[in-house]
């Protein structure tokens, strides 16, 4: 009777026993199953003309941030799956990075505060990126240009200008600070302004003021100026005049040199320009 038991069950299990099994070995494309890596090229190509590469970047997203200075970067750091705020940028002279918010060196004197007047040249990338668990991700970041330069050429007639020994004042309403995450100008301030007369060129005499600007903010932008003028016994004047107009689309491309001409007029003990407009015969001028 045992015999017999034995024998059925047998029986009953030997055809699972040959049955083929269905479970097999996973496959993986990569030695990181569960994350992900990347790969990130720099973007150069959307800059100013005379404008270098910088020499070095730096990359952050998640935890981690590093530095290059080829075009490529390659983290040593596995991703776990998700989305992911990438930033890319440079660090040029007196502009400081945190996070996304890029912010120009600030100083003063008796006139107030002021931002740096000519930084070095800022680029930027910001972009959410997904990554997936075992896959190798080739990225890339289109470095944008922060920076713009502005040129303000002012002229006189019946001589007015060769008289003038200085003109030198500020510009309201540039911004300190720019969030390149969302691109937003903030924290409005002031640019000094110190013009030079031309000495060559179609354009002797006339005097031109060069700076870099982060961008502008606020309501409005004013450049208050002084005029000083070569005969000491003669009364120095005070310069209004009222840029916003002229300024309105100042952030919107950052690559283009903007040149701008006013004439002033004297009345009095002040002085005024009306109009600004752009300058012609300036294209080919290179960026400082």
């Amino acid at each position: 009777m045992r015999k017999t038991t034995l024998q059925a069950i047998c029986a009953l299990l030997l055809p699972i026993a040959l049955l083929p099994s269905c479970v097999k070995n996973r496959l993986y494309d990569t030695a990181h199953p569960d994350q992900g890596k990347i790969q990130v090229t720099a973007d150069w190509s959307h800059r100013g003309q005379g404008i270098a590469v910088p020499e070095e970047w730096c990359l952050s997203i998640g935890g981690y941030s590093g530095k290059e200075s080829g075009l490529v970067h390659t983290p040593d750091t596995l991703f776990n799956p998700g989305t992911y705020l990438m930033t890319a940028c440079n660090l040029p002279e007196r502009v400081s990075i945190s996070g996304t918010n890029a912010t120009l060196e600030s100083l003063s004197d008796s006139t107030g505060a002021y931002v740096a007047s000519l930084p070095g040249w800022l680029f930027t990338n910001a972009q959410n990126v997904s990554i997936e668990a075992d896959k190798e991700h080739a990225l890339t970041a289109p470095m944008q240009q922060q920076i713009r330069q502005l040129s303000l050429i002012i002229g006189a007639e019946d001589g007015l200008a060769d008289k003038i020994g200085s003109i030198s004042g500020k510009l309201s309403g540039v911004a300190r600070s720019l969030d390149f995450n969302t691109q937003e100008h903030k924290e409005a301030s002031n640019a000094r302004m110190e013009f030079h007369q031309l000495s060559s060129g179609p354009n002797t005499g006339k005097w031109m003021v060069t700076v870099r600007l982060l961008g502008i903010t606020g309501g409005e932008q004013n450049l208050s100026a002084t005029i000083t003028y070569k005969d000491p016994g003669r009364q120095r004047l005070s310069l209004e005049s009222c840029l916003s107009a002229a300024l309105k689309d100042f952030n919107l491309d950052k690559t283009q040199p903007l040149f701008l001409e006013g004439s002033l007029k004297e009345s009095g003990f002040s002085a005024t320009i009306d109009d600004w407009t752009p300058a012609q015969g300036w294209e080919d001028i290179e960026v400082q």
